[in-house]
């Protein structure tokens, strides 16, 4: 008889998936700023490629819709890492430097990461029209580095690879590198990204 044998699965990186974080009306405004402010600004330089990446003060702007977005995304963070917290509930601030971006076709961005902040977020607005199996994706790379891989097992994957839809909002840790694969749709991909600073509130 063979002995008991116990799998363990270790070093899991935490992401939350949540769908319908705001409205569709609220998104659906959301998505218009955006596209009107595209055509105010030329925007920054960053990790995109082809695409536009509006300035990242967006918190600061004062527009109703993008504060909705925001408060929900406090609310959801907050949650999310009330439940990965082991101690008892401390009350925590939020701090949040955000953006966004419009990719049209064939427009990417590049491999980064956001290792200054504790949570990055990104919230598809609109994640566009293409069927295209590969379009628009966010793949997140494996931070466990270099490893051989064993014969007929895919003990840990080098990368991961997510198909956005409109309304969803992914909540990942800061450090863990992402891209996003080429867009290869007609209409706008539009998302809101940001990076939040958790901090204790001390009595």
């Amino acid at each position: 008889m063979a002995p008991p044998q116990t799998v363990l699965q270790l070093f899991a990186v935490p992401i939350a998936v949540i769908e319908d974080a705001i409205d569709a009306s609220t998104n659906a405004a959301v998505a218009k700023w955006i596209l009107e402010e595209q055509g105010r600004d030329a925007g920054i330089e960053c990790s995109i490629v082809g695409g536009w990446h509006s300035r990242p003060d967006l918190p600061n702007r004062g527009v109703a819709a993008l504060d909705t977005l925001f408060g929900a995304v406090v609310e959801q963070v907050r949650g999310f890492q009330s439940k990965l917290s082991r101690g008892p509930p401390q009350q925590m601030r939020f701090m949040l430097q955000a953006w966004a971006t419009v990719l049209r076709r064939g427009h990417y961005v590049q491999l980064h990461d956001h290792a200054d902040s504790h949570w990055s977020i990104v919230h598809y607005v609109d994640a566009g029209d293409s069927d295209a199996a590969a379009s628009g994706r966010i793949s997140w790379l494996n931070p466990m580095g270099a490893h051989r891989e064993v014969p007929g097992i895919e003990l840990a994957p080098t990368t991961f690879t997510f198909t956005p839809r409109s309304g969803l909002l992914v909540v990942f840790p800061g450090w863990l590198r992402h891209s996003v694969e080429p867009y290869q749709g007609e209409r706008p991909r539009i998302a809101v990204a940001a990076n939040i600073e958790v901090q204790r509130v001390r009595s």
